[in-house]
């Protein structure tokens, strides 16, 4: 197959993930089933996994392959005879490895560099977003013209356009955000769809966002020139600090209209704000420290898989020092199932279901090598913050919706990266997306 039809696939992968999430969701909602998701994502991964490997076009780290593949291998095989998972777990066991197995397989190859190509993921990026606004959009009209809502929120408190994975949705947004609003010079009406779309969205997270899109508007007059200092002194300064306190006010009033907490009608401080956010999250990546200190040497290695659930047979809830903490009272003195089992704090679920040999991986391949790789305008410090959220608001890593998305931004960006040089961004060739064009129509 030509490296141009592998493109497409990726391309419409990404682009129709909105769709079918949304689509899944509503047969969850409707029928009871949630199975379209898990098949297309399942298909399409192994598809491109397969096609990678099998095209001598896309060049390869062979001892990385042999690395990632074969350690999921020996860990599936050792979680098998270990009783910590069964074989029907496979399914979910590959969804949680195959960010690992898609990096593995493309990140080295060259073709994602070429300008056209690179053109056209930039404007995939643009559209992801825009896709899930008009979803959301359409959710929220669904709901005030006839009362139909297809969430697991409460009606009329987050529009997601019937989509389940909630943290999905938001992380979408989040990681198309650095090609969005600071790569690239993306139009105003764009940036006020998806603005709004993050409002109806209602999440905490608002405050970063609307805060990169105060940013957006600011960039142009960063500089040395005295024009620009004023620039951004004058208009730039006043527009980040009001997009980020209109942003504050939103995420409180998430805090308050989701979570319960907080007085409703009066903004809450940075401080009791910062505590809310910190307070269940502290309490999870305290129970994983403590707990795992008592972990047998095989759970170390080899994870707990599916069938070790620690929340219901670790000792440390019932001798925990606050019992009115959200998580020791919610999962104290409960019979568990695999079906309580989440995992939604990136770290913590590769973990916990992997074990600490597979956990590096994880965190060379997305922690460290992002930063090392791509050197682009703000990159760092927006991932260092990409990754902050991930560890503490989750689903990054660790759910097919984003996690497929992140894969290739990095990939798509350290092409970039080398293609540039200096890190210069070049504005969209109408002429290069022809040349595309062409070039796809001849597949």
């Amino acid at each position: 197959m030509k490296t141009s039809a592998i493109t497409r696939v990726i391309y419409w992968y990404l682009l129709c993930t909105p769709i079918v999430a949304s689509l899944n969701g509503l047969s969850q909602y409707v029928l009871g089933i949630s199975i379209l998701g898990p098949l297309y994502h399942t298909i399409v991964t192994l598809s491109l996994i397969f096609l990678g490997l099998a095209a001598r076009q896309v060049q390869k780290n062979r001892l990385f392959i042999i690395v990632v593949f074969g350690s999921f291998i020996i860990l599936i095989t050792a979680q098998l005879a270990l009783g910590y998972s069964d074989l029907s777990d496979l399914g979910q066991l590959y969804k949680y490895y195959m960010p690992l197995m898609l990096f593995a397989v493309y990140y080295r190859w060259k073709y994602l560099g070429e300008v056209t190509i690179q053109q056209y993921f930039m404007r995939l990026f643009e559209n992801i977003p825009l896709l899930y606004s008009a979803l959301i959009f359409f959710s929220f009209v669904a709901y005030y013209s006839t009362g139909f809502t297809a969430s697991p929120w409460t009606a009329g408190e987050r529009f997601t356009g019937f989509i389940f994975a909630y943290n999905g949705t938001v992380n979408a947004f989040l990681i198309c955000a650095y090609i969005n609003l600071i790569l690239l010079k993306s139009s105003a009406w764009k940036k006020g769809l998806n603005g709004a779309a993050f409002f109806l969205l209602n999440s905490k997270t608002v405050l970063v966002y609307y805060a990169l899109i105060g940013w957006s508007f600011i960039k142009r007059y960063m500089g040395k020139r005295k024009k620009q200092l004023v620039g951004v002194v004058v208009i730039g300064v006043p527009v980040l600090v009001l997009s980020a306190w209109f942003g504050y006010g939103l995420a409180a009033r998430s805090a308050y209209s989701i979570w319960g907490q907080g007085q409703k009608g009066k903004l809450p401080s940075v401080g009791e704000f910062s505590q809310f956010l910190q307070s269940v999250r502290v309490e999870w990546w305290d129970f994983m420290i403590r707990d795992v200190s008592i972990w047998p040497t095989t759970n170390l290695m080899f994870g707990n898989g599916f069938n070790v659930i620690r929340q219901g047979n670790s000792p440390l809830w019932a001798d925990h020092p606050d019992s009115n903490l959200y998580i020791a009272t919610r999962y104290s003195y409960k019979v568990f199932t695999k079906s309580d089992k989440a995992f939604e704090f990136d770290g913590l679920a590769q973990l916990d279901l992997f074990g600490f040999p597979i956990l590096a991986l994880f965190v060379v391949t997305f922690y460290l090598y992002p930063l090392w790789r791509v050197r682009l305008p703000y990159f760092r410090i927006y991932y260092l913050g990409l990754i902050l959220i991930s560890l503490f608001s989750g689903q990054i890593l660790n759910n097919p919706q984003v996690s497929p998305l992140l894969v290739f931004f990095i990939i798509i960006l350290k092409a970039k990266s080398a293609q540039d040089g200096a890190g210069r961004t070049k504005p969209v060739n109408p002429n290069d997306m022809q040349l595309l064009k062409k070039d796809f129509a001849s597949a």
